[in-house]
């Protein structure tokens, strides 16, 4: 993982500030104030879960914890066989099994390649999801070519499946997908920011060339931004749409409390506070 994290800094060069990265509110997004609201909605919310499960137990005479279960969608159980299971147990219990590929190695077909023909390879498989589901990249700015600037397009990330080897870091989707997800959670306040100045910032900086090209071009001169930044994307926005939709309900929640969340983001009063939360809501979309 240290290796990985070295790889993914030296890969995100940063040397100058981004155009389009947001910095203000981002630190407010980010902030230990927001977090705190996140912590006290969740805490609140496994409280009226709990309360619920209680409920069910009661009503079924079921144990609180297969209830729980049932609530938080963490079982493929229905209630009904669920009660059935619990009085009838059966014999055997099937674990699920969940396929695990190994960082260390490269994906089948790929371990005996050079870098640059792995990357090829991955490459391939990427323009074929590009021809089905390619549009322009979300994001400002664009490459100079010898035909004037061109926008970034790319791959969204719904379009590239889990199993996917992705050229740049020649891990899974999925592999990725829980780096980028695992970096957000638990990497240092420097990595997270570097995170997000890649994402929504100078985009150019996610070269996706092999050999002496920066970039990988469609066949009519657009750069292709790199399967990696999409999985980055989609899981940056998905949180700070999440974290956008806690500071929407606290607001509405706890009137009371709207104009020092209006002055935590910089603004005059509360009324503003609808209308800057939908624009950030809309700048960040997936």
């Amino acid at each position: 993982m240290q290796q990985l994290m070295e790889n993914w800094r030296h890969f995100l060069n940063e040397e100058e500030a981004p155009g389009g990265y947001d910095a203000e509110f981002i630190a407010f997004l980010y902030s230990d104030f927001v977090n705190d609201i996140m912590n006290e909605r969740h805490l609140n919310e496994a409280e009226s879960l709990e309360m619920k499960a209680k409920r069910l137990g009661k009503k079924y005479g079921i144990p609180i914890a297969l209830a729980l279960s049932l609530l938080s969608g963490s079982t493929a159980h229905t209630l009904g066989s669920a009660y059935l299971d619990h009085i009838n147990p059966p014999e055997q219990a099937q674990q699920m099994e969940v396929p695990r590929a190994s960082r260390a190695d490269l994906p089948p077909g790929y371990s005996d390649l050079s870098n640059a023909d792995a990357m090829e390879k991955a490459w391939q498989g990427m323009e074929k999801r590009f021809a089905e589901s390619g549009d322009t990249a979300p994001v400002e700015g664009g490459y100079p070519t010898k035909d004037g600037m061109k926008a970034f397009v790319y791959i969204p990330a719904d379009g590239i499946d889990g199993s996917d080897v992705l050229p740049m870091s020649l891990m899974s989707a999925d592999e990725y997908r829980a780096f980028i997800a695992d970096l957000l959670a638990e990497g240092s306040p420097s990595d997270v920011e570097r995170l997000q100045k890649m994402v929504y910032g100078t985009t150019g900086k996610w070269l996706s060339g092999t050999g002496d090209k920066a970039f990988r071009v469609t066949n009519t001169g657009y750069p292709i931004l790199p399967p990696e930044w999409s999985i980055a994307h989609d899981v940056l926005a998905t949180d700070m749409q999440n974290r956008i939709a806690n500071v929407m309900d606290f607001v509405e929640d706890q009137p009371e409390m709207a104009q020092a969340v209006a002055e935590k983001m910089g603004l005059q009063s509360a009324d503003q506070i609808p209308d800057h939360l939908q624009g950030k809501w809309r700048k960040y979309s997936r």
